[in-house]
Order: structure tokens, then sequence, then C-alpha cells
């Protein structure tokens, strides 16, 4: 479901005419995200094991969470423009 929500978010920020850069972001960090994803994970894997990666996986995404948080009322500030 990110993927699409993604999308609506670009589509709700952006003009019409401006969406294409927003959009290569986005697909350029899915393409980036499974390449460095796969082999890094393929590579520390029998160095840290499985569970290390879910954990550093899921310490990334918090850090990104916290990072993101004060921009938080970008999404309804889009939500309102939009109705």
């Amino acid at each position: 479901g990110v993927v699409p929500l993604a999308l609506v978010l670009v589509g709700r920020l952006y003009p019409y005419e401006q969406r294409g850069r927003p959009l290569g972001w986005v697909f350029g960090a899915m393409a980036g995200g499974m390449a460095f994803g796969s082999t890094f994970g393929a590579l520390l894997e029998p160095y840290v094991g499985w569970r290390a990666l879910f954990l550093g996986v899921g310490a990334i995404g918090a850090l990104m969470l916290i990072i993101l948080l004060p921009h938080r009322g970008l999404i309804e500030e889009a939500l309102k423009a939009g109705n």
C-alpha cells in the first residue's frame, strides 16, 4: 500500500506538468532500495544473521519516521488543497 499512497501524494502535491521529477525520485528510490537491499542483505547475512538484518531495517525505518515526523502536516495540507 505504500507505493499507491506515494503516487497519490505526488499527484496531490505537484501539478501535472511538474510530476515527472518527483515520480522519478519515487521509482528511483524503489529500484535503488531493491538493488541495495537484496545485494547487501545477501552479503551481510552470513556475518550478522537474518535477525540482525530485520532489526537493522526496523531501526532505519524508525529513524526515517523520526526524521519525517515534523513534516506530517504536509499530507493533511495536500488533502485540504485538493478538495
